[in-house]
């Protein structure tokens, strides 16, 4: 609940009831043109209604009618076909913001974007319907093919990540983006899975926790072991060249106090040759960056050669800190040269000297890899040019906390997936489908920001809150209704869960490309596959020599280029997930037509991918009863099917036993509440609703939604509001219970 101004809460406290109500429509205050306007937040739960659970996602939705500003009606001013001067301020896609509140102050309520207007010749209003953050959120939702080649829980893939990444997909950041230009991202909040790139392996066992991260939920040790170590190797999205480059490596982690110390580094492998058993010798260049807390050291390695930097006594602080390391990589004849930044919380920047040493090979970008002893978050490989901000500005439009309570030490199959399943819809839909197969909520605040939040903040199987506000039918309850219906109950729940598994062979499927691709100097080429399945764990190729393309598909994706003479070419290899299928871009840095060859005949194509397959077994659900209600009221069922976001028995029993331990008995079921308005209150906030003379109600809600329409200096507002307390259950005193069949008709027989 917002606190509100001291003169707003005095009104409100007072019984004051003069309303006001601002309108912006561009930026443009449009208050005195409105006669109507109402917002909506309405929830959405993919539970039956008559359950209660207060589970689902919630968006609200503003409508307006304007009628003009005295000198031409609002249909003249706002119709698709008035001058664009004026047609432009209400126009679908424009920002809408409402706020609303008394003399004494007003509260935003919404911020959104215009959907729709319709002008009206008849009475030359022009109402007109806005959307909140939702609307944001209409792109197409993909993920990129992984799976979790780990048998331990703290391998898995978090949902957290996967609510995170379809955020990122549409702009909204729980953290920092990443920079432009980069070619490898990972957000690292609540997995370890590349957000641009591969993961290839992980090593560790990591739970992930907020107090600890710097941002939202990064990996680290168990809470006994809170600096042991973990590791995650990745393919990047794009391998680029060991010359003619220049990449910034960057990575946030936290400290809780001075004396905690978690280290943290990242290392750049480029290849010339894609796995052993190829003709030749494997060369490598190897560029090693790191941070250690204690010793204030920072420090760089290339191949065998290292620098190492000792900060002064006065980045010694507590808080979120930024590493960032400039690798500069001009040819193979000149040294690798590497320059390093420290952000500090307190915000000064600490910048070293340029180190350089040992000149590349001619290679690849092959694997990045993270070891630390504590979170890390949002590390990123980008390509830059020039003088480049270690920190950059960036809006935080989202909070998740799907994290379960405790980190490793806890629940580390809750919310756990082995693999990403494929998405279809709106990245909208998909969060709403995901929110509400794991019991969590979701919905944008009255400021703009996304929340969602797990099932033990909103479900009502743990001890109430303390409540937000008290509303009383003798001072601020207009209106108000309790029913209670059989439906309500049920006492035997089947979870349904989706088993993927994986077979034990990372990349058991090849495709060989059937062409030999003609590349010319500077020039990008774009394929486009349609695998018949989903290609999982496919990454982008890496470069080879020989005449032969290597053998097993351990080798993984490879690919040769070479030029008319044989000779190996500068070709930069991507693979885009971004569009949901794979498209793989090849471009040529060189100044001669590459080939995608295995010799100079040019007519022997070299083009391999290598991926992996994942099967989906039926999987018998888990049951949950509750023996004591099923004797009051019998059987009563509820079956929730598998879902591909619950992907293991322990957390659809955790589903089912939270779901049975609440519908096992009658919940009184509240209509929608009319109180007094009051601008302060917000979706997620606890409600002590008293009533003790009309329906007897003395409990704790939590509002999902609730709808505020004003017209003139009038406001009325109603809570839509979901019990998180319920009454004693029934106890039947003086009662007989009657049987269904009358034993007078048909009295018991002998058997």
């Amino acid at each position: 609940m917002r606190p509100g101004s001291s003169e707003l809460v005095d009104a409100l406290q007072a019984g004051e009831r003069v309303y006001d109500v601002q309108v912006r429509l561009g930026g443009r205050d449009v208050s005195d043109e409105v006669t109507a306007w109402s917002i909506d937040r309405g929830s959405d739960t993919s539970l039956p209604e008559q359950v209660a659970t207060p589970t689902g996602s919630s968006a609200a939705r503003a409508q307006i009618t304007l009628a003009g500003d005295g000198q031409q009606t609002a249909a003249a001013r706002y119709s698709p076909w008035a001058p664009r001067a004026t047609a432009d301020i209400a126009r679908p896609g424009q920002s809408c913001v409402v706020e609303w509140g008394l003399a004494q102050g007003r509260m935003q309520a919404l911020r959104g974007r215009v959907t729709r207007i319709d002008a009206t010749s008849a009475d030359g209003t022009a109402p007109l319907t806005a959307l909140d953050g939702a609307e944001r959120l209409r792109g197409r939702a993909w993920l990129p093919p992984a799976t979790v080649s780990g048998t331990g829980d703290g391998a898995r893939i978090q949902v957290q990540w996967v609510v995170d990444h379809l955020l990122r997909s549409a702009g909204i950041y729980t953290s920092p983006p990443p920079r432009d230009g980069s070619i490898f991202f990972a957000s690292l909040n609540g997995s370890r899975e590349a957000n641009l790139g591969m993961r290839i392996d992980q090593s560790g066992s990591v739970g992930y926790y907020p107090a600890r991260s710097p941002w939202t939920a990064g990996p680290a040790g168990s809470s006994t072991n809170p600096y042991a170590p973990w590791s995650a190797t990745w393919a990047p999205q794009k391998r680029v060249l060991s010359q003619a480059n220049q990449l910034l490596v960057e990575w946030w982690f936290y400290r809780e106090h001075t004396g905690d110390n978690p280290t943290t580094q990242t290392q750049l492998v480029f290849a010339d040759r894609p796995a052993t058993g190829d003709s030749g010798t494997r060369v490598f260049t190897t560029i090693t960056m790191s941070y250690n807390p204690a010793t204030r050291q920072m420090r760089a390695e290339v191949d065998g050669g290292a620098m190492t930097w000792t900060l002064p006594a006065t980045v010694n602080q507590a808080g979120r800190f930024k590493i960032a390391f400039l690798v500069g990589l001009t040819t193979t004849s000149a040294p690798v040269t590497v320059r390093g930044w420290l952000y500090q919380p307190n915000g000064n920047l600490y910048a070293s000297t340029t180190y350089g040493d040992a000149t590349p090979s001619w290679s690849l970008l092959e694997t990045i890899r993270a070891d630390a002893t504590g979170p890390m978050e949002c590390l990123n490989v980008s390509v830059v040019s020039g003088t480049v901000p270690v920190v950059q500005p960036w809006e935080r439009g989202a909070q998740v906390d799907l994290i379960a309570s405790g980190g490793a030490s806890f629940g580390l199959s809750y919310y756990a997936l082995r693999v990403l399943p494929e998405v279809t819809g709106s990245v909208w839909d998909t969060l709403k489908q995901i929110v509400a197969d794991n019991l969590g909520y979701m919905w944008f605040d009255e400021d703009g920001l996304l929340r969602v939040r797990r099932y033990d903040y909103i479900n009502p199987n743990f001890p109430p809150p303390a409540p937000d506000l008290t509303v009383t039918a003798a001072r601020e309850i207009a209106d108000i209704t309790v029913g209670e219906e059989i439906g309500s109950v049920a006492n035997e729940i089947e979870v349904g869960w989706s088993g993927y598994l994986q077979p034990s062979a990372q990349q058991s499927e090849l495709y060989n490309y059937s062409s030999v691709i003609t590349l010319n100097p500077g020039a990008t080429v774009e394929l486009r596959f349609d695998f018949p399945g989903r290609p999982w764990n496919l990454r982008p190729p890496m470069i080879f020599a020989g005449t032969a393309i290597p053998s097993g598909s351990s080798q993984g994706s490879l690919v040769k280029w070479i030029t008319s003479t044989g000779a190996r070419a500068p070709v930069e290899i991507e693979l885009d997930w971004s569009t949901g299928w794979p498209v793989i871009r090849f471009t040529n840095r060189g100044s001669n037509p590459a080939y995608s060859a295995l010799t100079t005949a040019l007519n022997t194509p070299s083009l391999r991918l290598a991926h992996a397959e994942i099967t989906q077994p039926r999987q018998q659900p888990v049951g949950r009863r509750n023996l004591d209600s099923i004797a009051k009221y019998g059987i009563q069922s509820l079956e929730i099917g598998a879902s591909a976001w619950v992907q293991n028995a322990v957390w659809a029993d955790q589903i089912g036993l939270a779901l049975v331990a609440w519908t096992a008995w009658p919940v009184p079921l509240t209509g929608l509440v009319d109180i007094l308005p009051d601008p302060r209150i917000q979706i997620g906030d606890v409600v002590h609703i008293i009533d003790r003379t009309g329906t007897r109600i003395d409990g704790i809600y939590r509002v999902l939604g609730y709808t505020v329409r004003g017209t003139g200096p009038q406001v009325r507002m109603t809570l839509d509001v979901r019990p998180l307390t319920r009454p004693a259950q029934p106890e039947d005193a003086s009662l007989t219970m009657e049987p269904v069949l009358d034993p007078a008709v048909y009295p018991p027989l002998s058997g």
